[in-house]
């Protein structure tokens, strides 16, 4: 029962620090440091509280496997900082394979929402004439997709495999 009271305890504070940095970056644009920190001490807690050394050590290698899926992105400006320190912390939630599932979800869910959007605006990525392209760059908040995508396959974990 101890596992259950984790595994609730973990998914509680995970769709907090999701929602509240959604909100963030799509309301301000940005993902606050004392945010990631704040949430990132709280995944320690909820890793130790819920497997103990081992789930620090969990928490610890989701942390390195966040960082490391966005470091060229981010090197390339693809991805911001915020962005990186987001999945960071999100890798400390849910450890490192599923927060490499986690972004791989995402970044399904980001390509069809912008081919939608694409589509819905008639924009088919020719440059348009006049107009300088780095000033009219449209950004989707990554935060949001890798959000959703770390909620759709944490669930689908929590809620159908465990339960094979």
């Amino acid at each position: 029962m101890s596992d259950l009271n984790g595994c609730f305890l973990i998914t509680f504070t995970l769709v907090a620090y999701i929602a509240i940095a959604c909100y963030c970056d799509i309301c301000f644009k940005v993902i606050y440091n004392r945010l990631n920190i704040i949430f990132f001490l709280v995944a320690l807690s909820a890793q130790y509280c819920s497997g103990g050394l081992p789930g620090v050590a969990t928490a610890f290698a989701g942390m390195l496997a966040g960082f490391s899926i966005l470091i060229i992105p981010y090197r390339k400006e693809w991805a911001c900082g915020g962005d990186v320190k987001f999945l960071l912390t999100l890798g400390a939630f849910v450890g490192p394979s599923q927060v490499f599932f986690s972004t791989l979800y995402g970044l399904i869910l980001m390509g069809i929402v912008s081919a939608i959007y694409l589509l819905i605006r008639g924009k088919t990525g020719r440059k348009q004439e006049g107009k300088d392209s780095r000033n009219t760059i449209e950004r989707f908040p990554l935060s949001v997709f890798f959000g959703l995508g770390a909620l759709l396959y944490w669930l689908y974990n929590v809620l159908i495999l465990t339960r094979v």
